[in-house]
């Protein structure tokens, strides 16, 4: 149970007191104001009414824009909060937008900003999630890049992954460090008189070696810490993820959407809270996916209890008109985690060989339970 004897909720934790801009403020002030203070997402606030997001992933997408492009050019319409919303389901809700942080509303007044940090905050006031292993929701044997590695290959497992941060390991794959998205964003931006919000990068950029931009050493705990343990060094140290160390090899990773997920498993609201990554901009073929998951889960809906899926699609461009899919897939359910992948040169299949395993993995479980529960000496009373 939470160490609190009320419901925390959204207003423990908000900042009060959050960067905004106006309709009005140009694209280049706002980069600005996102690298000085280290921030993704930025209201944008029309006198007292908030109307709505600007963030870095959106400036992204555009490529190179004009500086004096205006706030209400780029703003996005995104789920909001309010001060008294239950905190797990405040996890949900930015679980299930994508982003690192939602703005908090009283009355249409802006009373706050609710960010992923802030909610690693919450963890540890819940004393069952923040006692448990860190085994719990690491993720096993963490891809690792060599030291040697270069820029541009440690960018393209990032987003294969959809990580922030990935261990860099030496010819030994001994853990020699550390590189996240936020080296590779400092190193790509560019800004010149005629255009600003370029993370493309330039060719010579993309050989540079993840060495020289690597933190060392890696912030680690061993495999017998526990969930505080890590979000007490995520804030401490203002990093995404904890890389887990047996000695001097890297065995798993733990992220604060690791943490942030846990956190939104407990919520009391029936069903299970769903996230497809990698389909963008592919809005019909995400709802055929959305559709074959929500059946898959309702199958095992009385074998053990789904409470959220983390879903990641990733294509494979190959020669001709071919591409080749792979899908990797954490299920949180009351009994545990779930991993499990799959690729095939069509999407649905890859799916459903997918949702196949999970299925099979999951059954297979609760007839292991059922056998030991029937293996137990029954108890007898004298």
């Amino acid at each position: 149970m939470a160490r609190a004897p009320k419901v925390l909720t959204v207003q423990d934790f908000m900042q009060t007191d959050p960067v905004t801009v106006t309709p009005d403020t140009p694209v280049s002030e706002i980069l600005g104001l996102m690298r000085s203070k280290d921030i993704h997402e930025v209201p944008v606030v029309d006198g007292k009414t908030v109307t709505g997001l600007v963030t870095m992933a959106g400036i992204a997408k555009r490529g190179t824009l004009p500086p004096h492009t205006k706030a209400r050019g780029l703003v996005s319409s995104l789920a909001t909060l309010t001060p008294d919303a239950d905190i797990r389901v405040a996890a949900g809700l930015l679980l299930s937008t994508g982003t690192r942080a939602l703005p908090v509303l009283d009355r249409k007044a802006l009373a706050g900003v609710l960010s992923r940090t802030d909610l690693v905050r919450a963890f540890l006031d819940f004393d069952d999630l923040a006692s448990r292993e860190v085994h719990a929701v690491m993720t096993p044997n963490p891809k690792a890049i060599s030291e040697n590695a270069t820029v541009a290959e440690a960018r393209q497992a990032m987003a294969a992954l959809q990580e922030r941060s990935i261990p860099v390991v030496d010819a030994e794959g001994h853990l020699a460090g550390v590189v996240g998205l936020k080296d590779l964003i400092a190193l790509f931006t560019r800004q010149g008189p005629d255009k600003v919000g370029d993370l493309r990068g330039e060719k010579k950029t993309m050989k540079v070696e993840v060495q020289g931009l690597m933190h060392s050493p890696a912030v680690t705990l061993p495999p017998e810490a526990t969930l505080g343990e890590a979000a007490r060094k995520m804030l401490d140290h203002d990093i995404s993820s904890v890389i887990i160390a047996d000695g001097h090899t890297p065995v798993g990773i733990v992220t604060k959407l690791d943490l942030i997920e846990l956190l939104a498993s407990t919520r009391k609201e029936d069903g299970i809270l769903v996230q497809i990554t990698g389909l963008d901009e592919q809005a019909d073929v995400y709802d055929a996916v959305y559709e074959s998951v929500q059946k898959s889960m309702s199958r095992l809906a009385d074998i053990a209890r789904p409470r959220l899926l983390n879903l990641h699609v990733v294509q494979h461009k190959a020669d001709g008109d071919n591409s080749k899919w792979s899908i990797r897939a954490r299920l949180t359910t009351e009994h545990g985690l779930y991993y499990q992948n799959h690729f095939d040169w069509e999407l649905m299949t890859a799916l459903a060989g997918l949702l196949e395993g999970l299925e099979t993995r999951i059954k297979d479980d609760k007839d292991r339970r059922v056998s030991d529960r029937r293996r137990r000496p029954a108890h007898t009373t004298r």
